[in-house]
């Protein structure tokens, strides 16, 4: 998550208006439309006319969705490149032994959480299951606003260099299955694509092999962007339904790994695959 303040100094380099501010913090979290317009009390129209003042402010050209998304990674750019309270992420760990194989860590955009109080049992708790338990899939659920995602930041910075490999991905934008399986092909496979995984299932027996062999934390965060919610909960949406092959072929499978998820709805896989560790010392 990007911080208000930050966004603040950016909102008044482009001259954003209070309420215009109010709504780029919130799609920045992965609010939909309706949901922003809940959130502040307005219209689907009125985000969208905020939205709309936004894009021009910052010279986003574009359709729909496709603008939302050029600002997001634009916004994303600039706090990166701000170093303006960027998290540490060395691989270099001045506490862990000499002799400690050097790990890689994928953070892509993952929230910066400068303070965090509490959840001391929750982390835990989360820490046993994927260090001493060894399994495979673990879900953090809970409504929106609690902290689920922050909680997750602050075991990685625990238990990071426990891994080889820890990657932190984003579903708020609903990749395509394909697109993140590729993506992590690329990151676990030092930046190079394998030529000869053409076929879905291809690229994800080799993503479960690579898993199988090296030590690899993966999050998954805003699963629930993927699944519908109301009366459908838990039911992927359409052209999603091979996120929950995937889960289940990663969950019958001996793991040196774990799949890390946080989501506002229930994974209908999880209470099978989840109680089951994989049992590699």
């Amino acid at each position: 998550m990007i911080p208000k303040d930050f966004l603040q100094v950016i909102a008044n380099k482009h001259n954003l208006s209070n309420a215009e501010l109010e709504v780029v913090y919130l799609a920045m979290e992965g609010e939909s439309t309706a949901d922003i317009g809940k959130q502040l009390g307005i219209s689907g129209d009125a985000v969208r006319k905020r939205l709309s003042e936004v894009y021009q402010k910052f010279q986003i050209s574009g359709r729909g969705p496709v603008k939302l998304t050029k600002l997001q990674q634009l916004l994303v750019n600039l706090y990166s490149s701000s170093k303006v309270e960027t998290l540490n992420f060395s691989t270099t760990n001045n506490s862990a032994p000499s002799n400690k194989p050097s790990n890689k860590i994928d953070w892509d955009v993952a929230p910066d959480v400068p303070m965090f109080y509490g959840r001391t049992e929750e982390i835990s708790t989360l820490e046993h299951w994927i260090i001493e338990d060894s399994c495979r899939i673990v879900t953090v659920q809970g409504m929106g606003g609690i902290g689920k995602t922050a909680l997750c930041v602050q075991l990685l910075h625990k238990i990071k260099h426990q891994f080889d490999y820890v990657i932190w991905r984003s579903l708020r934008q609903r990749p395509p299955l394909s697109d993140l399986v590729t993506d992590l092909i690329i990151s676990l496979s030092n930046q190079q694509l394998t030529p000869n995984l053409n076929q879905l299932d291809q690229q994800i027996s080799w993503l479960i092999s690579s898993l199988s062999s090296k030590r690899c934390l993966v999050v998954l965060d805003g699963f629930e962007s993927i699944l519908s919610s109301g009366n459908l909960a838990g039911i992927y949406r359409e052209g999603y339904e091979k996120y929950g092959k995937m889960l289940s072929r990663l969950g019958q499978k001996p793991l040196k790994s774990c799949i890390l998820l946080t989501s506002r709805e229930k994974v209908l896989e999880l209470p099978i695959l989840e109680v089951f560790p994989s049992n590699i010392e």
